[in-house]
């Protein structure tokens, strides 16, 4: 098994967490499958942007962003960076615990971070 596979797994295993992309910052797949129904290309695409607008927007307020939550019906998406150049979205359940997910999640995006 390969390291961004063993690091991915890792954040697999955390309770409430349905699916990981990783995702370059320009839109282009790089791991992972987007939620049932997603189209893959729209969804990698729009993931990208959504980041770069809050990162954009945030740096008006001259803070960092950490991550963007995005709260859907059935579920909620986690989106925050991994390095300079990738992102990862995390689909977890609406009710998991997010503050644990996301603690993993940033850790797993800083291991992917320096393999890309």
């Amino acid at each position: 098994m390969n390291p961004m596979d063993r690091a991915l797994d890792e954040l697999k295993e955390e309770k409430g967490v349905n699916g990981v992309l990783v995702i370059s910052t320009s839109g282009a797949h790089i791991y992972g499958n987007p939620p049932s129904n997603a189209h893959l290309e729209t969804f990698t695409t729009m993931s990208a942007i959504l980041l770069g607008a809050a990162q954009t927007a945030t740096k008006e307020l001259r803070d960092r962003l950490k991550h963007i939550s995005v709260e859907l019906e059935g579920s909620k998406l986690l989106i925050h960076p991994a390095g300079p150049t990738a992102l990862l979205v995390v689909d977890v359940d609406k009710d998991c615990d997010v503050k644990n997910v996301l603690k993993k999640s940033l850790e797993v995006g800083n291991k992917i971070g320096n393999m890309l």
